[in-house]
């Protein structure tokens, strides 16, 4: 498209929306204007170098698994999972017992973890397990991804 001067509205994934691991290969000019919905900080887009969040993400990476690569979508959301289990854990209190971990799991509401866009957290139901129901539209200037407007909820 890019090399035809085509420009319609393109929308993304937000999985596929990573600048290190998907845009510079495919060309940051090329990749101007692009849509995506996102709900966590990209480690890879300089928006987020400086950020606390990003820093002990790649932190804990280099750390507990020096191999793996901040920018794919798979370790970031693994890293995600991790605080998620954490938070049902301490919502268990003392008691760890399974039914009490799913009664916690199926009933955040509200909670955020780190690397969370600003406006996103997680909730779930019993019978609905979608923790993101929160979601921020972004679109990329050629170096990094832009929020536009207010989280979008699907509640």
């Amino acid at each position: 498209m890019f090399e035809l001067g085509w420009k319609p509205l393109h929308v993304i994934g937000g999985s596929t929306a990573s600048v290190e691991t998907i845009l510079k290969p495919a060309g940051l000019e090329a990749s101007k204007g692009l849509v995506t919905t996102q709900f966590l900080k990209q480690p890879g887009d300089p928006a987020w170098a400086n950020d606390d969040e990003v820093k002990a993400y790649k932190d804990f990476l280099k750390t507990y698994a020096p191999s793996a690569n901040p920018d794919d979508y798979s370790v970031l959301v693994a890293y995600m999972n991790v605080h998620a289990l954490e938070l049902a854990l301490r919502k268990c209190g003392d008691d760890l017992t399974r039914e009490n971990l799913i009664k916690q799991a199926t009933s955040l509401s509200g909670d955020r973890l780190p690397m969370m866009l600003p406006g996103v957290s997680i909730g779930t139901r019993p019978g609905d397990y979608t923790p993101f129901r929160t979601l921020r539209i972004a679109t990329f200037d050629g170096e990094s991804w832009s929020l536009t407007g207010e989280p979008l909820s699907a509640d």
